[in-house]
């Protein structure tokens, strides 16, 4: 099991209790039942997310997040995504949201029938006696191909060109069909939601159309972006909802700033200079992928001033790394023989940056 589907299995108990959880947390901090439901229950997740690959940390969140709002939680990544190219190719956090999506169609569970790990313990004797009714619905939910009759499987067994151990090794080893009925979940959505939301069309009836060069046809079907589009009565509450998850990732984002910084005269004209270079933000800075594929520029630290001599240290300083919450120090000694006014910059262009303005004594 990959680290994501650990990380998915983790969200899916979290889900499970969620509200056991929200209640704990009001418990525990005095907030209101909601809040806790709807944002701190991603917090939950904090310790268990350190050290993981940015993507996955906020995929993880926003699945937690997207099932106490009672929203769709996001598909999975999908191979060139854009999303997962902003992180592999470039070492930047990335994040995709969908604002909003079709309601899930819901359907009448049909009753249980065979599963293919039943099969697998049945006797050539007890499946035969299944009858050719139920072993050609089984062959239907589980994907076989239609030339595959309930006949033909039966008759396999008789002869024993196939054991219930193997056809059931078959059938886990395709792929089910998209629905019940063949038809595209995606498709079923839209439809069922333009039967239920008149103001919002996901589907227009097919109607004969005279084409001034085509002839006879028909116009009709999906309406364009109508599986992500909202009705407009919608578009606020879904605002008030996740624009603030939103700006709650923002908020974590890798923040370079300087921290403390001291400057001992030496004597000769010579100072001490050491500044600690700060993440003030929850990630790091950069990203573990970043550190892999060096696409990210590092921080850069200058120290600039008029006739100022390095004796140890560089005008120009390169930290590759700082982890979220974390900080750097770098030392210099320089001479000045005279006061003289310095700039300190640390410089990150994914990440803001700081500059202070500092003075040095001179040759006292």
């Amino acid at each position: 099991m990959c680290i994501r589907d650990r990380l998915y299995k983790l969200a899916d108990l979290v889900e499970a209790n969620q509200e056991e959880l929200a209640a704990l947390e009001s418990l525990d901090n005095g907030k209101p039942y909601r809040d806790s439901l709807a944002a701190d229950l991603a917090a939950l997740l904090a310790p268990t997310l350190a050290g993981m690959p940015t993507p996955i940390a906020i995929v993880l969140s926003s699945k937690v997040l997207s099932k106490s709002l009672g929203l769709r939680a996001p598909a999975a990544d999908k191979d060139g995504s854009f999303e997962l190219y902003a992180y592999y190719h470039l070492g930047l956090p990335s994040f995709a949201l969908d604002f909003w999506t079709l309601p899930e169609a819901r359907e009448e569970k049909a009753a249980p029938g065979l599963a293919p790990g039943e099969l697998e313990k049945m006797t050539g004797e007890e499946f035969i006696a299944l009858g050719e009714e139920k072993i050609a619905a089984f062959l239907k939910t589980s994907g076989a191909p239609p030339e595959f009759t309930a006949a033909q499987a039966i008759e396999a067994i008789k002869t024993g060109r196939t054991s219930t151990k193997e056809m059931a090794a078959m059938m886990m080893r395709t792929p089910p069909p998209s629905s019940a009925e063949g038809a595209d979940p995606r498709d079923k959505a839209r439809l069922a939601w333009s039967d239920k939301e008149p103001a919002g069309r996901a589907f227009v009836d097919w109607k004969p159309f005279k084409h001034p060069v085509l002839g006879d046809i028909e116009i009709g079907g999906a309406v364009p972006y109508a599986d992500t589009t909202p009705p407009p009565a919608m578009i606020e509450p879904l605002l008030r909802e996740q624009v603030p998850w939103v700006f709650e990732l923002a908020s974590r984002m890798a923040r370079i700033r300087l921290g403390p910084v001291t400057i001992r005269p030496l004597g000769g004209g010579l100072h001490e200079i050491e500044a600690w270079i700060e993440n003030a933000g929850y990630l790091p800075y950069p990203t573990a992928m970043g550190r892999r594929n060096n696409r990210i520029f590092p921080v850069i630290v200058t120290l600039e001033g008029r006739d100022l001599a390095f004796i140890e240290g560089r005008p120009r300083t390169a930290v590759p790394a700082v982890d979220g919450s974390g900080r750097r120090k770098i030392r210099w000694i320089v001479r000045s023989p005279k006061p003289v006014k310095i700039e300190l910059r640390a410089a990150a262009p994914s990440a803001w940056g700081d500059v202070r303005t500092l003075e040095l004594g001179g040759g006292k």
